[in-house]
Protein backbone atom coordinates (compact mmCIF):
# COMPACT_ATOMS: atom_id res chain seq x y z
CA UNK A 1 0.00 0.00 0.00
CA UNK A 2 2.74 2.65 0.70
CA UNK A 3 4.31 1.63 -2.67
CA UNK A 4 0.90 2.56 -4.27
CA UNK A 5 1.01 5.95 -2.54
CA UNK A 6 5.03 6.52 -2.80
CA UNK A 7 4.15 6.09 -6.60
CA UNK A 8 1.00 8.24 -7.00
CA UNK A 9 2.88 11.02 -4.83
CA UNK A 10 5.93 10.93 -7.75
CA UNK A 11 3.05 10.96 -10.50
CA UNK A 12 1.99 13.95 -9.44
CA UNK A 13 5.36 15.67 -8.42
CA UNK A 14 6.22 14.64 -12.16
CA UNK A 15 3.25 16.12 -13.72
CA UNK A 16 3.46 19.44 -12.31
CA UNK A 17 7.04 20.35 -13.15
CA UNK A 18 5.74 19.11 -16.66
CA UNK A 19 2.97 21.17 -16.39
CA UNK A 20 4.85 24.05 -15.23
CA UNK A 21 8.01 23.68 -17.83
CA UNK A 22 5.36 24.44 -20.95
CA UNK A 23 6.05 23.12 -24.36
CA UNK A 24 8.63 24.10 -26.55
CA UNK A 25 7.41 25.30 -30.24
CA UNK A 26 9.13 26.21 -33.16
CA UNK A 27 9.32 29.54 -34.96
CA UNK A 28 8.01 28.78 -38.38
CA UNK A 29 7.75 32.47 -39.69
CA UNK A 30 7.69 36.35 -38.35
CA UNK A 31 6.89 39.14 -40.25
CA UNK A 32 6.33 42.98 -39.45
CA UNK A 33 3.72 44.66 -40.43
CA UNK A 34 2.55 48.70 -39.98
CA UNK A 35 0.44 48.74 -36.93
CA UNK A 36 -1.71 52.53 -36.12
CA UNK A 37 -3.59 53.47 -32.91
CA UNK A 38 -3.65 56.77 -34.44
CA UNK A 39 -4.34 58.59 -37.74
CA UNK A 40 -0.84 60.10 -37.96
CA UNK A 41 1.80 57.63 -35.94
CA UNK A 42 2.18 54.18 -37.79
CA UNK A 43 4.57 51.35 -36.46
CA UNK A 44 5.81 48.28 -37.18
CA UNK A 45 4.70 45.46 -35.17
CA UNK A 46 6.21 42.06 -35.51
CA UNK A 47 3.93 38.87 -36.23
CA UNK A 48 5.29 35.38 -35.01
CA UNK A 49 4.35 32.01 -36.50
CA UNK A 50 4.97 29.74 -33.79
CA UNK A 51 4.43 25.66 -34.72
CA UNK A 52 3.56 23.94 -31.37
CA UNK A 53 2.05 20.50 -31.82
CA UNK A 54 -0.22 19.97 -34.13
CA UNK A 55 -0.71 23.62 -34.28
CA UNK A 56 0.21 26.80 -36.25
CA UNK A 57 -0.09 30.18 -33.45
CA UNK A 58 -0.05 33.45 -34.91
CA UNK A 59 1.01 35.68 -32.10
CA UNK A 60 2.05 39.05 -31.66
CA UNK A 61 2.88 41.53 -28.32
CA UNK A 62 2.84 45.00 -30.62
CA UNK A 63 6.61 45.46 -30.39
CA UNK A 64 8.49 46.89 -33.72
CA UNK A 65 11.90 44.47 -33.02
CA UNK A 66 12.10 41.00 -33.84
CA UNK A 67 13.20 38.86 -30.92
CA UNK A 68 12.80 35.61 -31.93
CA UNK A 69 14.19 34.12 -34.86
CA UNK A 70 12.92 31.52 -37.86
CA UNK A 71 13.91 27.85 -37.05
CA UNK A 72 14.91 29.03 -32.66
CA UNK A 73 13.18 26.41 -30.67
CA UNK A 74 11.18 28.34 -27.46
CA UNK A 75 9.91 27.25 -24.42
CA UNK A 76 6.40 28.64 -24.77
CA UNK A 77 2.64 27.52 -23.05
CA UNK A 78 -0.90 28.85 -24.15
CA UNK A 79 -3.65 30.32 -21.16
CA UNK A 80 -6.25 31.51 -23.21
CA UNK A 81 -6.20 34.29 -25.69
CA UNK A 82 -2.35 33.88 -24.59
CA UNK A 83 1.28 32.49 -25.21
CA UNK A 84 3.70 32.73 -22.58
CA UNK A 85 7.24 32.41 -24.22
CA UNK A 86 9.94 31.98 -21.71
CA UNK A 87 13.50 33.21 -22.58
CA UNK A 88 16.99 31.81 -21.68
CA UNK A 89 17.64 33.72 -18.65
CA UNK A 90 13.96 32.33 -17.35
CA UNK A 91 11.81 35.60 -18.49
CA UNK A 92 8.48 35.16 -19.64
CA UNK A 93 7.04 37.15 -22.19
CA UNK A 94 3.13 37.43 -22.95
CA UNK A 95 2.36 37.22 -26.35
CA UNK A 96 -1.39 37.89 -27.84
CA UNK A 97 -2.37 35.06 -30.08
CA UNK A 98 -4.29 36.57 -33.29
CA UNK A 99 -4.83 33.61 -34.76
CA UNK A 100 -4.90 29.31 -35.22
CA UNK A 101 -4.28 27.23 -37.98
CA UNK A 102 -3.93 23.10 -37.34
CA UNK A 103 -6.03 20.15 -34.87
CA UNK A 104 -7.63 22.87 -32.96
CA UNK A 105 -9.63 24.50 -36.27
CA UNK A 106 -8.64 27.09 -38.22
CA UNK A 107 -10.07 30.78 -36.94
CA UNK A 108 -8.15 33.31 -37.44
CA UNK A 109 -9.02 36.51 -35.22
Amino acid sequence: MRLIASLTLALLFVSGALAEAGQFGTVVNWEALPYSQSVKITQNQVFYTIHLGDVHYRITRRSPKAELNIGQQVDCRVEGNNMFVRYAKGKEVKYDIVGTDGETGSATR
